[in-house]
């Protein structure tokens, strides 16, 4: 769930923040967000608190356009 959503609800710009997301996955093979319970969730979702993916894929694994779609 994007930030948009946790505070007024659906706008177009969280289909961009799920694809980042998505992104995030399929280069990490991890969550971006992880947290035991859904308040505590939304709370690191809001932050924007994540690993960068540079610090956890091999260095080259990537180009760094593709590295760069994840602010």
């Amino acid at each position: 769930m994007s930030p948009e959503c946790i505070n007024s609800g659906y706008k177009k710009e969280a289909d961009i923040w799920s694809l980042g997301v998505i992104l995030y996955q399929l280069m990490t093979l991890e969550l971006p967000f992880d947290a035991s319970n859904k308040s505590k969730l939304y709370k690191i979702i809001k932050k924007g608190e994540y690993t960068p993916v540079r610090d956890i894929v091999p260095e080259g694994q990537y180009s760094d356009e593709l590295i760069d779609l994840i602010p």
